[in-house]
């Protein structure tokens, strides 16, 4: 049911949804315009009967991709699935462009270039989706650094010739033990926000200044 659906949406990133329209507890049309509202709303396709047409014509105005008349042709599943396919592949190549220019402006805050008050705006507005809403940490390091095994700790390569790992505080201590236990680095205060990395980042580097 639609309740059930919602539910699923609400604590796994999905995809593609196909759902009909006529559900018990919570109808397609609903289920629809609740998950447009999710941090990661999927891509929908709406499959029904020719009686639910004008209910179809509401969903696709939420956002709905597709509308299939029941019975379902697997030739036009396939169709759709490839279309979808080629849609969610585009949104990732896009984001990952982001995330590289994002990074490059991470590095950029923290080489001491000047930044005004309306470019670091601009900045947060762009980028702040692609960073942390809590507090972080800033680690300098060797001159090389390894890929992190976690997907949420930033890398950033040859800022004033060494390494700079951006870490959520929470996954501070099982990243150092983990994946640095025998490195020397230089651990910032916790911050919060991108207008406070070239704080940070001047903290780490001076703490591995002192540490040497």
């Amino acid at each position: 049911n639609g309740e059930e659906a919602l539910g699923v949406l609400e604590t796994q990133q999905i995809d593609v949804m196909f759902t009909d329209i006529r559900m018990p507890r919570m109808d397609g049309i609903e289920l629809t315009k609740r998950a447009q509202g999710l941090p990661h709303p999927p891509l929908i396709v709406a499959v029904s009967g020719y009686d639910d047409f004008s209910y179809a014509v509401e969903m696709l105005r939420n956002g709905v991709r597709e509308y299939l008349l029941k019975p379902v042709d697997r030739d036009k599943i396939q169709q759709v699935m490839r279309q979808l396919e080629q849609e969610l592949a585009d949104r990732q190549e896009d984001y990952e462009t982001e995330l590289r220019i994002g990074r490059q402006q991470m590095r950029h805050l923290m080489s001491g270039a000047d930044c005004t008050p309306e470019e670091m705006q601009t900045l947060k507005q762009k980028y702040d989706s692609l960073f942390y809403e809590g507090p972080y940490v800033v680690c300098c390091g060797e001159r090389e650094g390894e890929e992190p095994e976690n997907p949420r700790v930033v890398l950033l390569e040859n800022v004033d010739d060494g390494c700079v790992y951006v870490v959520e505080e929470d996954d501070l201590q099982p990243f150092l033990k983990n994946e640095l236990p025998d490195a020397s680095v230089g651990i910032s205060n916790p911050h919060e926000g991108l207008e406070h990395l070239r704080e940070a980042y001047r903290e780490a580097a001076q703490a591995r200044r002192r540490a040497f």
